[in-house]
């Protein structure tokens, strides 16, 4: 059976580029951003707002920084009226149950254990972001040892790439499903 390490201990011995995880589970985001305006703010934080001086909002190794909020402009990755329809969803419930993700590793560990040491045999695609300060490159580096079917596609963004390079994105998605469709013979049957 593999150890649980805690998200503690990772980010402390392994993947400092976490830390964000650990703010965003501690519970101390809820007690900061509560309004309206603070979770437009929160969510222009996550989507690369930066302030007047170009300072961002987030950064993995530490998480939402709380003294730019406030002072975050509009990011290029929302248009105004995506940043409305998340900033009114989120504010029906604020972030709490949306950050209990965060929450869930020792469950996650838990049910993954069932696929402990397994290979997972369907095409699976993976687009990787090459500027993501949260998953870096690295991390998937050892992915085809459990997905012998996989297919590694990058791109040039971070974290957000479907919003960065829409286009990109799909032409990649589009070619992978239609060279799927032809590989095992049941063209437009996907």
């Amino acid at each position: 059976m593999a150890k649980n390490i805690s998200i503690e201990d990772l980010v402390r011995n392994v993947t400092p580029h976490f830390a964000y995880q650990l703010q965003l589970k501690s519970g101390e985001v809820e007690k900061v951003i509560r309004s309206k305006g603070e979770i437009r703010q929160f969510l222009l934080a996550l989507y690369g707002g930066r302030t007047e001086a170009g300072d961002s909002g987030f950064d993995a190794h530490k998480g939402v920084l709380f003294d730019k909020i406030g002072h975050l402009k509009p990011s290029k990755l929302l248009s105004e009226e995506e940043l409305e329809f998340y900033t009114n969803e989120f504010a029906r419930h604020g972030v709490h149950g949306p950050l209990n993700w965060y929450r869930t590793r020792d469950v996650n560990y838990k049910d993954e254990l069932a696929i402990l040491d397994r290979e997972i045999r369907i095409p699976t695609l993976f687009i990787q972001a090459l500027r993501d300060q949260a998953l870096p490159p690295q991390l998937g580096k050892s992915m085809a040892k459990q997905f012998p079917r996989l297919t590694l596609k990058q791109v040039n963004t971070s974290h957000w790439a479907l919003w960065e390079k829409p286009e990109e994105v799909n032409e990649i998605i589009g070619t992978w499903l239609k060279d799927q469709s032809v590989a095992d013979g049941r063209a437009g049957k996907l």
